[in-house]
C-alpha cells in the first residue's frame, strides 16, 4: 500500500518512496508544450513545490545516467501513448527556491547568488560574481550556448514580487507593472532568451 505524503516536496523522493502522488503530468505537459512564462498561484500547502520538482525531473532527466529516463514517470500519464513524450530529450534546468524571500534584501541577494553558483557548478560553468539578475542572465546564456537548447527556468517563491525582482534584469525594457507577464500567460513573453 502506498504511503501518504504530508511533507515531501521532491518528486523523485515521492515516487521512489512509493508515496501517493496525484498525477499532474498531463498538465505539466500541456504547459510545457505551449511555452512561455507562468505564475502559478495557489494556497499554501497546495503542491506548487512538488509540481516544480516534477517539471525539473521531467526536463532534466535522471541524475544517474544508468537510470532509465522514463523510470520515475513509468506509471504516470506522461509515459502513455497520448503524450508521446521523448524522455531522452532533456534540457538544462535552473531551479531556484526563493525560501528566503521574506528576509532582508541582503539575505535574499546573497542566498540567490549562492544558489546560482551551485547550479552553475553542477553544470561545470564558471560564474562571475554580480547582481542576481546578471548572474542569472549569464548562466542562462552559458547553458544555452553549451547545450544548444532553451533553458528551463523554475523559480519557487511565495511571492511574484521576489520573482519579478530576480528576473527584471532579463527584460531589456525593465520591469513592468504586470510582473513581467508572470501573473498568467504573458502576452509579451519577456523571458525569451
Amino acid at each position: 500500500m502506498k504511503g501518504i505524503n504530508t511533507s515531501v516536496q521532491d518528486f523523485s523522493t515521492v515516487i521512489s518512496d512509493n508515496l501517493i502522488y496525484a498525477d499532474k503530468t498531463k498538465h505539466v505537459w500541456e504547459l510545457a508544450k505551449t511555452k512561455g512564462a507562468y505564475f502559478l498561484s495557489r494556497p499554501r500547502r497546495f503542491g506548487k513545490s512538488l509540481l516544480l520538482s516534477a517539471f525539473e525531473a521531467l526536463f532534466k532527466g535522471p541524475s544517474d545516467p544508468e537510470q532509465n529516463p522514463q523510470g520515475l514517470f513509468k506509471d504516470l500519464w506522461i509515459s502513455g501513448e497520448d503524450a508521446n513524450y521523448d524522455f531522452d530529450d532533456t534540457y538544462p534546468v535552473i531551479y531556484i527556491s526563493m525560501s528566503t524571500a521574506n528576509y532582508s534584501p541582503e539575505v535574499v541577494i546573497g542566498d540567490t547568488q549562492n544558489k546560482l553558483r551551485v547550479i552553475a557548478n553542477s553544470y561545470g560553468i564558471p560564474l562571475n560574481d554580480g547582481s542576481p539578475q546578471a548572474m542569472l542572465t549569464s548562466l542562462i546564456l552559458d547553458l544555452k550556448g553549451q547545450y544548444g537548447k532553451n533553458v528551463v527556468l523554475l523559480i519557487d517563491s511565495k511571492s511574484h514580487q521576489s520573482i519579478a525582482r530576480l528576473i527584471s534584469g532579463l527584460d531589456p525594457e525593465g520591469p513592468k507593472d504586470r510582473t513581467l507577464g508572470l501573473s498568467g500567460r504573458g502576452e509579451d513573453r519577456p523571458i525569451s532568451i
